[in-house]
């Protein structure tokens, strides 16, 4: 949906601890999460403001019709690095992984 921080994108996480903040569990007790290889390219670093409501990451400066190939939101402070793209083309599921919390 549009609603996310970023837009209609496809989300990622650099640690597996913040995409655990998204899953639910099954009926037995098990979580699951995919381990994936995106493909960044060309990738504008937002620090702060959100960019709700688009459809593809923001245009290069300068560049007429030709935009970002992602979003990379990183914050400082304890927070986690988040990585958009907005072209399924660009991610890999390669593994799913089963796990159980403690």
């Amino acid at each position: 949906t549009l609603g996310g921080m970023f837009g209609a994108g496809i989300y990622f996480a650099e640690y597996s601890s913040k995409s655990d903040q998204y899953v639910r569990c099954d009926s037995q007790g098990l979580f699951y999460m995919f381990v994936s290889r995106v493909m960044l390219g060309t990738q504008v670093h937002i620090t702060q403001e959100k960019l709700s409501q688009i459809r593809r990451p923001p245009d290069l400066p300068g560049q007429r019709g030709r935009c970002f190939d992602s979003v990379v939101f990183d914050t400082t402070g304890p927070h986690y690095r988040e990585f958009i793209v907005y072209d399924r083309t660009q991610a890999y599921p390669e593994f799913l992984v089963a796990y159980r919390r403690k």
